[in-house]
């Protein structure tokens, strides 16, 4: 969730843990991407902020950590969600 002193055109620091739930390694390149969003759905009415490339191999069953800093779009005062899509193009 945005922090209630959050301000159109601040920087945030984004981080999420992402996982290969396969057995298999993962050698193919995949994007993450994050998005603000009024609700902790994704859907089409969400902003998207920034994308995330991957390049190096994932093992099966391994973790990662994703981090981006992203800039805060103008937007109404209420509350706001950061949501993070992991391989956001279902590339694996």
């Amino acid at each position: 969730m945005v922090t209630a002193n959050a301000q159109p055109g601040q920087e945030r620091t984004v981080t999420w843990l992402g996982r290969n739930a396969g057995t298999s390694a993962l050698t193919a390149s995949w994007q993450d991407a994050v998005y603000l969003s009024n609700d902790p759905i994704l859907d089409g009415s969400d902003v998207l902020l920034t994308t995330v490339s991957h390049e190096q191999p994932l093992n099966g069953q391994a973790a990662y950590l994703g981090t981006a800093t992203v800039t805060l779009p103008g937007f109404r005062e209420g509350a706001y969600f950061v949501l993070v899509k992991v391989d956001r193009r279902l590339q694996l």
